[in-house]
């Protein structure tokens, strides 16, 4: 049972838990940004600009680990 194939591997609980949790993650990241570019007029600056810079780089990090991500 030691040895498992690329098949088990691939379809593991772990391998889901991991896909699952980064697909919304990046769901969530990519509305947080389009709802602060909707909300920028009845935001203060500052949090404007900390939730637009931080679901961005959120979003981007979110995208290039679903690129790098082995099934």
């Amino acid at each position: 049972m030691a040895n498992k194939t690329s098949l088990q591997k691939s379809h593991s609980k772990w391998s889901n838990f991991k896909l699952t949790l980064l697909c919304l993650l990046t769901s969530v990241s990519v509305s947080v940004f389009w709802g602060a570019l909707a909300m920028n007029q009845r935001m203060e600056s500052g949090l404007f600009y900390g939730l637009l810079i931080g679901s961005g780089v959120l979003t981007i990090l979110c995208l290039l680990f679903l690129s790098l991500f082995k099934r």
